[in-house]
C-alpha cells in the first residue's frame, strides 16, 4: 500500500511508513514457526476487500494456506478485474486461491505425501453468497457479470479438489492481508497466522 505512494507521498504516508518500520523493528526476533501438533493437511483462509483503489476501483485479496500449524502459502494483491458487489469480489479472490491450493496438492503428491490431499483441500472464506455460489450454478442479477474463468471455483469443487467453508470475520487469517485492522485483531490473527498458537487439525476441518 505504501509503495503506491512513492511517487509523491504526503506527511500522513510518510508517518505511516515510520510506525511500520518502527513495528518491523520490534518484532525483528520473531519469524515464522511450525509445529508437529499444528495441522497435517493444508488449509487455506481467503478474504477480498470490498474498498476499491480510487484510481482503478480494483479491490485488495489475499489469502494464506497453512500447513503444521504455520503458512507456507501468503499472498496479498489487487485483483485483476473491477468487482460489482462484495460477493463477487469475494468470489475472484476465491478463484486465485483455489488455483494455488490446487497446485499445492499436485506438489504434495509428486513430493510422495498423496494422504495429506486425499480429501478435498478446505478453502475457508467469510462472505457466504460468495461461498455458496462455488456449489450453485444458479445465475441471478448479481452473478451474471461475472467473468467466465471466476468459474473455476465451481470445477475444482465438483472434482472434490477443494471443500468450501464459512469462516467468521474475526477467524479469517487472511483479513491481515487485505485491509488494516485495530489493534487487538492484529496481534491475535498475526499470532495464528505465524504459528505462535498453532492451527489444530480438528480447527482445520472442523
Amino acid at each position: 500500500m505504501l509503495g503506491r505512494v512513492m511517487a509523491k507521498p504526503t506527511e500522513e504516508f510518510w508517518n505511516n511508513a515510520v510506525h511500520m518500520m518502527n513495528y518491523m523493528y520490534q518484532n525483528r526476533h520473531r519469524g515464522i514457526m511450525f509445529s508437529s501438533v499444528g495441522n497435517n493437511t493444508p488449509v487455506a483462509y481467503v478474504d477480498a476487500s470490498n474498498k476499491p483503489d480510487p484510481t482503478d476501483s480494483k479491490c485488495q485479496y489475499g489469502y494464506a494456506i497453512m500447513l503444521a500449524g504455520g503458512p507456507i502459502v501468503t499472498h496479498s494483491k489487487k485483483l485483476s478485474h473491477v468487482g460489482l458487489s462484495a460477493a463477487h469480489n469475494e468470489y475472484m479472490a476465491l478463484q486465485w486461491c483455489n488455483r494455488h491450493v490446487v497446485w499445492l496438492r499436485h506438489l504434495l503428491v509428486e513430493m510422495g505425501y498423496p494422504d495429506m490431499v486425499s480429501d478435498p483441500t478446505v478453502v475457508r472464506g467469510d462472505n457466504t453468497a460468495a461461498n455458496q455460489l462455488c456449489y450453485e450454478d444458479i445465475v441471478t442479477s448479481g452473478n451474471q457479470f461475472i467473468i467466465t474463468p471466476y468459474h473455476y471455483n465451481k470445477e475444482v469443487v465438483t472434482l472434490r479438489l477443494v471443500e468450501v467453508k464459512y469462516v467468521k470475520s474475526e477467524d479469517n487469517l487472511a483479513d491481515l492481508t487485505t485491509k488494516a485492522v485495530d489493534r487487538t485483531t492484529s496481534g491475535r490473527l498475526t499470532d495464528r497466522l505465524a504459528g505462535y498458537e498453532p492451527l489444530t487439525q480438528e480447527e482445520a476441518q472442523g
